[in-house]
């Protein structure tokens, strides 16, 4: 039984928007202190002190938030429309 009708642009579109926003930001999240733990262990001491400035993602967040909206709306409706 289908929830929605498999044809209907709409359902579909807001869907994918909401995923994609849902998605963003659970990947812009997860990804500062992911990359603050991989510094963490490449230097090989807890404290970063001035070198967490240098970390690259908290400077690009609205870039890489848009990057993820845009990737994974793409790969939403491509396989969206496969089906």
């Amino acid at each position: 039984m289908q929830r929605f009708a498999s044809d209907g642009a709409v359902p579909r579109a807001v869907a994918i928007a909401a995923a994609s926003v849902i998605l963003a930001t659970g990947g812009v999240l997860f990804l500062e202190p992911f990359a603050a733990a991989v510094e963490m262990l490449r230097l090989g001491n807890g404290h970063l002190s001035y070198r967490g400035e240098r970390i690259p993602w908290p400077h690009g967040r609205p870039a890489v938030f848009a990057a993820r909206i845009g990737l994974c709306s793409a790969i939403a409706w491509i396989r969206s429309r496969r089906n």
